[in-house]
């Protein structure tokens, strides 16, 4: 777990805001009371962790010997035991074995080439003051968020959008532009966050400043080659399955206070297997449901219990009320810091239910994106894209010509959205490395769509002291799975085609053959008809924040029973962004 802070002054005569530091760090306190601050001159570090038993306690920033390199970081790095084996071969000595002393010597050792050594979820900051000059990092897939803004001379830093905010020269501001951005295409683009003076570090990169330059830089990217050859099967069969077990392996702390996130799918099921044949104590495993006898048996909670019960794991199984679901809205959206969609609130439920009994869980994000799991799964695109054989859109956010159509004329005139949004398509389709639809939309799942969903669940976990770790986005498994060739990925009307193949003696059959679906939710009548009314009562009312955005008659008709060119589906998932987007104004009073 935790969060890290930091300001850096490149004016020499300006010292660092010790009170702004505090602030800054403190306004992430949820995210793990225990840790620190080191100031010295013009550099201030902060971090925060909570110590897990078998891991030791949450170490605060910290300096070599000679003072030259201090180091702020948060995460966990899953092959520090590699690391420091190397770095000891080398002649490198340790005081400790914590993870943050790992990196610190590492980056004694090899600089900044250190983080193509590194395997794990993390954030970091390292000053240098032989070069002077400030390391910003972020892991390879952008589970640890990161933010910045560089200003007067200065350079703040903290994971969240909120530490920096918190700085009091820093004033909250809605950027127009990325609120376009997400209305249309469901991401922010370019490092944008949805506060005007604030960025967001990509996955994979570093920032590099000095008092003359601010330079951004990859150090990992995606796979950006295909596998082809006849023996890619053989060869993922043999390599898959071994890299999984592994990645759930180093996952696991020497403690009982952890667990897996159960969903009766088969990627959660076969991470459960794989955690209870390597730990040396039963596995906890988790689920959650709403109330739904409409749907009859083929609900998450079944599944998950057949599973459970198969596997012999202590589970629990939840049952949320869905006046739970609304009332964590607007907490959640402070934590979450830009629009969501509907499971970002289930997910902070089921953290706040498991907390008791597990500090982290595990979770089965990633195979998904990877290989085509959304596939059959109503609104996430796929299926579109097959049956066009182009991908017309982002496939996530196949509702953007109807909020196309709810925003104001002055908005639309200054901010183009929809020239925006062909251009972003464009752009990011640019990048794939293959050129059927299916592959390239998985591009645009797996550059795009997955680190904006690795945010949403760390910050709605971390909204209940949960943290989550995440197996199947180990880089050794990422760089197996996402240059196989489309036909490993689907085949025959087989979503992950060929994980299925590989697990299909660890996971139940009712579960292997089951359809996707979605993260469980309030879908009733009454808690839908409860959503619609939240939406006119919100951004229809005196006091809308994003009353500037909408135009008022359209989004009234829209949310009403006259919807027009809209389905139901449609006003249920684009209320709730919309909704959320409302709240996120609210809660930082931009």
């Amino acid at each position: 777990m935790g969060a890290i802070s930091g300001i850096v002054s490149f004016e020499p005569e300006r010292p660092v805001d010790v009170h702004a530091l505090i602030r800054m760090h403190e306004i992430q306190r949820h995210r793990g009371q225990d840790g620190g601050h080191l100031v010295g001159g013009r550099v201030g570090f902060a971090s925060r962790s909570l110590a897990l038993h078998g891991r030791g306690a949450a170490v605060p920033p910290m300096s070599n010997e000679s003072a030259t390199i201090s180091l702020a970081f948060c995460g966990e790095l899953f092959n520090a035991a590699d690391i420091r084996r190397q770095l000891k071969t080398d002649g490198w000595t340790f005081r400790a074995s914590s993870d943050e002393e790992s990196v610190l010597r590492a980056y004694e050792a090899w600089g900044a080439a250190c983080l193509e050594r590194f395997n794990g979820q993390f954030a970091l900051a390292i000053w240098d003051a032989r070069t002077g000059a400030l390391l910003l990092a972020r892991d390879a897939m952008g589970i640890y968020p990161l933010h910045y803004l560089a200003t007067d001379g200065q350079l703040l830093f903290a994971s969240e959008a909120k530490g920096v905010l918190a700085h009091p020269d820093v004033e909250a501001r809605a950027d127009e532009a990325a609120i376009a951005e997400w209305l249309l295409c469901g991401t922010f683009f370019d490092g944008r966050s949805l506060f005007a003076p604030v960025r967001r570090l990509q996955p994979g990169c570093t920032l590099t400043a000095t008092r003359s330059c601010c330079r951004i830089a990859k150090y990992w990217d995606l796979p950006r080659t295909s596998i082809d050859d006849d023996a890619a099967e053989t060869r993922c069969r043999e390599e898959l399955a071994a890299a999984c077990e592994d990645a759930v392996k180093v996952r696991i702390t020497p403690a009982r206070e952890w667990g897996v996130l159960l969903s009766g799918g088969t990627d959660s099921s076969a991470l459960s297997a794989w955690a209870q044949r390597v730990a040396s104590v039963p596995v906890q495993t988790f689920s959650i449901d709403f109330p739904n006898p409409w749907q009859g048996t083929h609900v998450d909670r079944r599944y998950a219990e057949l599973t459970a019960e198969r596997l012999g794991t202590v589970h629990r199984s939840f049952v949320a009320d869905p006046g739970e679901y609304f009332s964590v809205l607007e907490r959640l959206a402070w934590h979450v810091e830009k629009p969501y969609g509907k499971a970002a609130a289930t997910m902070c439920l089921l953290s706040g239910y498991l907390a008791p009994h597990a500090r982290f869980v595990l979770s089965g994000e990633g195979m998904d994106e990877m290989l085509a799991g959304y596939v059959g799964a109503r609104g996430l695109g796929l299926d579109d894209v097959l049956a066009r054989a182009d991908v017309e859109y982002f496939p996530w956010a196949p509702y953007f010509e109807t909020v196309g159509r709810l925003c104001r004329d002055e908005f639309l005139a200054q901010h183009r959205p929809f020239e925006m949004w062909r251009d972003r398509l464009q752009q990011s389709l640019a990048g794939a490395p293959r050129t059927d639809p299916l592959s390239r939309s998985l591009h645009l799942y797996t550059s795009l769509f997955l680190p904006d969903l690795l945010e949403l669940h760390d910050q709605s976990a971390f909204a209940a002291g949960v943290q989550t770790r995440y197996p199947y986005l180990d880089r050794r498994c990422v760089e197996l799975m996402v240059p196989l060739p489309p036909d490993l990925k689907f085949r025959d009307g087989e979503t992950k085609f060929i994980f299925k193949q590989i697990v299909k003696d660890l996971v139940p059959a009712d579960v292997l053959s089951r359809r996707k679906t979605h993260l469980p939710m309030p879908r009733d009548p009454q808690s839908v008809s409860q959503q619609i009314g939240l939406a006119r009562e919100l951004l229809l009312g005196p006091t809308a924040r994003t009353a500037g955005y909408f135009d008022p008659v359209r989004l009234g008709r829209f949310l009403s029973r006259d919807h027009g060119r809209a389905d139901a589906l449609t006003v249920w998932q684009v209320s709730m962004n919309l909704i959320t987007l409302e709240l996120v104004h609210r809660a930082y009073g931009i």
